[in-house]
């Protein structure tokens, strides 16, 4: 099979980028180029919207590296204008990432491989998709899909075991913090690991098929290494908070909520070890570029975005994963697993409060990301309505709840929780106090 039919060179401001476009939709790298640049520009961004103060206008006030540009957005959710920082080279990548090239500068994303040649003959480092984005990795002859043209609903994504295979998008995971950078979610790729398996913690495997064991080691694995990379958000959530002259109360709690984390991913990874049949765990997880932002409104809208919204839905998500689960294992997981979530998302809620307090002219920001996070609908297609009868009982046995279900639950806690809480919040008195109750 011809994996890029229709080749063409990508070229950026006229010159080649090492990457080529193939007609079914995917791109790869065929050889490490140096990415043109048009930084810095004398007006970039001239965006104005009544309430909300831009960061920047030229791409001269964006000082963190070489590579800043003044972008509109800022590559999130909120309307204005922010500083992003860019590439032109590998080098000025993180461990795991590549520069892709781009107008006005290139961007780090995530890799397994430098070029073609890293992967071996008949294989590229081509795009697979994620949840936030995309990255590159190399092809291998298991992969189920090459392109998203191949699967009927969601997209091409990469497993646990680095192949690629078909995902839904609304079963896109939120278990946990997301580490998210310029955008872009950052996670450990999945190993053979010693140390990272809570012990006395295994599932009774006895009457599951291979395939089954196969499944749910996989879905384990991968919250295990969404609850492990939120080890890394909390760690720079604590170091946020301290930038921001915030009260000892929350460094506390976002401490003890670290800790949480890291027993979170102990459980995952031993019951995704029980059911592989050999230990498995995190590699390393590459954090550079992670305290490039420390502004007051970029920190608001990181912890409206994971908090207040990602970590309320996987508490709900946890419960419901609970009410179903039989396996005695998985239900000490999980009991753990909501219960700390629940604390984590009351965290971010108070964050909120304090950084309001602190800054009301971000109020207008608040309002905006919330108003947005809370009218997005995702109608369910027929095939997702009826996966839970497809996948039968087993991985509900175990603790994994079907995609449609899971779509269903976040709609529910946007309208029912999110909404109302956001509302209270931004009607009531800008708070002060040092948030000890």
């Amino acid at each position: 099979m011809e994996s890029c039919p229709n080749p063409q060179p990508v070229l950026v401001q006229g010159q080649d980028s090492g990457f080529v476009s193939c007609g079914n939709g995917i791109t790869h790298r065929a050889q490490v180029n140096t990415c043109p640049s048009t930084l810095p520009r004398a007006v970039a961004c001239d965006v104005a919207i009544e309430g909300v103060t831009n960061e920047c206008t030229s791409d001269s006030q964006c000082t963190a590296s070489p590579n800043g540009f003044c972008s509109p957005n800022g590559g999130g959710q909120v309307p204005g204008c922010f500083c992003q920082y860019g590439c032109v080279a590998d080098s000025d990548c993180g461990e795991g990432q590549v520069c892709e090239c781009g107008d006005p500068v290139g961007r780090c994303v995530q890799s397994n491989c430098k070029d073609d040649a890293a992967c071996g003959a008949g294989n590229l480092c081509a795009t697979y998709q994620t949840c936030f984005g995309h990255g590159y990795a190399c092809q291998t002859p298991t992969d189920a899909c090459l392109a998203d043209a191949a699967c009927t609903e969601g997209f091409c994504g990469l497993s646990a075991n680095n192949t690629r295979e078909c995902q839904s998008r609304i079963s896109c995971p939120v278990i946990g913090r997301p580490f998210l950078i310029a955008g872009a979610e950052r996670m450990a790729t999945l190993g053979t690991r010693n140390g990272w398996q809570s012990a006395n913690l295994a599932p009774d495997c006895t009457l599951l098929d291979p395939q089954a064991r196969t499944s749910l080691a996989e879905a384990w694995a991968k919250n295990g290494l969404m609850e492990h990379a939120s080890i890394a958000a909390f760690a720079r959530f604590s170091l946020q908070l301290l930038a921001l002259g915030a009260p000892a109360s929350l460094l506390e709690e976002t401490h003890a909520a670290m800790a949480d984390e890291t027993r979170h991913a102990q459980h995952c990874f031993a019951l995704a070890s029980s059911f592989a049949g050999t230990r498995l765990g995190p590699e390393r997880l590459a954090v550079d570029r992670a305290l490039e932002d420390i502004t007051p409104k970029q920190v608001l809208i990181t912890t409206i975005l994971e908090g207040c919204i990602g970590e309320t839905i996987a508490a709900v998500e946890a419960e419901e994963a609970l009410q179903f689960a039989t396996d005695e294992a998985v239900r000490v997981a999980l009991q753990q697993i909501a219960f700390d979530e629940q604390k984590h998302a009351a965290l971010a809620w108070r964050t909120v409060r304090f950084l309001l307090g602190e800054h009301p002219e971000l109020r207008a920001v608040a309002r905006r990301v919330f108003d947005e996070a809370c009218s997005f609908t995702q109608k369910m297609p027929p095939e997702a309505q009826n996966e839970e009868q497809a996948e039968g009982l087993i991985e509900l046995r175990f603790g994994i709840v079907g995609a449609a279900r899971r779509a269903e639950i976040r709609a529910q806690v946007l309208t029912r929780v999110v909404a109302p809480c956001a509302r209270a919040l931004l009607l009531s008195e800008p708070a002060t106090e040092h948030l000890s109750e």
